[in-house]
């Protein structure tokens, strides 16, 4: 993780390959088996946001993975886009 990242991992793939722990063993701790398919899409793939991107952003400033969301353009019955969800 790097200085600055505050906290948060610097890709969604580090949450498949686990984090070191601090310990003589060197285990790693998992968060995520496989990074899940966006239901709307199929694939897995993921619009993604940093906790200093703007909230409704569409583009992602790369300093940590705070948030996801569908890069579907379909929209709910209440016509807010999904990728507002």
């Amino acid at each position: 993780m790097k200085v600055g990242s505050d906290g948060y991992p610097d890709t969604l793939e580090m949450l498949v390959e686990g984090a070191k722990l601090n310990n003589a063993e060197g285990t790693k701790m998992r968060f995520l088996r496989r990074i899940p398919r966006d239901p709307f899409t199929g694939k897995e793939e993921w619009g993604l946001r940093s906790d200093q991107d703007d909230t409704k952003s569409q583009s992602w400033g790369g300093q940590n993975v705070f948030d996801v969301y569908s890069k579907t353009t379909e929209k709910g019955t209440d016509g807010t886009p999904y990728s507002e969800w």
